[in-house]
């Protein structure tokens, strides 16, 4: 929701006051969340004492936590495939964030307001396809095992993201496009809870840390496609060449799932 609202304000009280609302909005989140966050359960009031006792009897029960093996971990190809894949998903799912707008407004000529509102629809859908993800995966995986459980839904939701794109950047109506390229992000964020599942089958009691060396990677993959995907618009002229990029990042994505082996813990 928040492509539209930021439209709808840039239009009302124009960009410099819609910086001022959105920075009110982080602030009031920030204090709600020094309100609320304690450092330790004992000390938040929501915290019943069963709970407390809960928790303290599991933490004394958990074992002795040994050092990260990462010389070994990193030469893991499971790993770096895990990684690498999650890279291309970070590169594609941000051009809907960051691009999308500015893609309706001058290729598909369509209006501010019309452009904010029919931004918001890739994300919607893909707010649909993460839990769907889950769901497809977890069925499968009880029917056919671990392996094709996580493999089909990753390769089903990359494909997706990557087939969808043409039709999105080809088709004359505009509507249609919106359609297409939000089935598109849709498409890689079924795969979206599968990510952090594998990290779990893994890894097990590190599954936190490998999870964030993929965050880790998704991040880097948001800012080169923030900054590459408005330097090839420049450098080409066109919109298609960038969404061709996105298109073969997906299709990379897809493929790297035949290297992803979730039965393989690593050390």
């Amino acid at each position: 929701m928040a492509l539209p609202l930021v439209t709808f304000l840039l239009l009302g009280i124009g960009w410099r006051n819609a910086f001022v609302v959105l920075g009110l909005i982080g602030v009031l989140w920030a204090v709600g969340w020094h309100l609320w966050y304690r450092d330790s359960p004992a000390e938040h009031p929501g915290v019943s004492k069963a709970e407390l006792r809960l928790i303290n009897a599991k933490e004394d029960r958990q074992e002795r936590v040994t050092p990260i093996a990462w010389k070994e971990i990193l030469r893991e190809p499971n790993l770096w495939a895990i990684l690498v894949m999650y890279f291309t998903y970070g590169y594609t799912g941000y051009i809907y964030i960051t691009w999308f707008p500015s893609y309706l407004l001058e290729a598909r000529r369509l209006g501010p307001l019309m452009a904010g509102v029919l931004s918001a629809m890739p994300p919607a859908l893909a707010l649909l396809a993460k839990p769907l993800g889950g769901w497809w995966s977890d069925r499968l995986t009880a029917r056919r095992g671990l392996l094709v459980g996580r493999r089909v839904v990753g390769m089903v939701g990359f494909g997706l993201g990557a087939m969808a794109v043409l039709p999105g950047i080809l088709v004359a109506d505009a509507y249609l496009a919106v359609l297409f390229l939000a089935v598109a992000d849709a498409g890689a964020a079924l795969a979206h809870a599968v990510c952090f599942a594998v990290c779990v089958d893994i890894a097990q009691k590190r599954a936190g840390t490998i999870s964030a060396l993929m965050l880790t990677m998704g991040s880097v993959g948001n800012v080169v496609s923030a900054l590459a995907f408005g330097g090839f618009v420049q450098y080409t002229g066109s919109w298609t060449p960038p969404f061709l990029i996105a298109m073969a990042a997906n299709l990379a994505g897809c493929l790297l799932w035949l290297k992803i082996d979730p039965r393989k813990q690593l050390v």
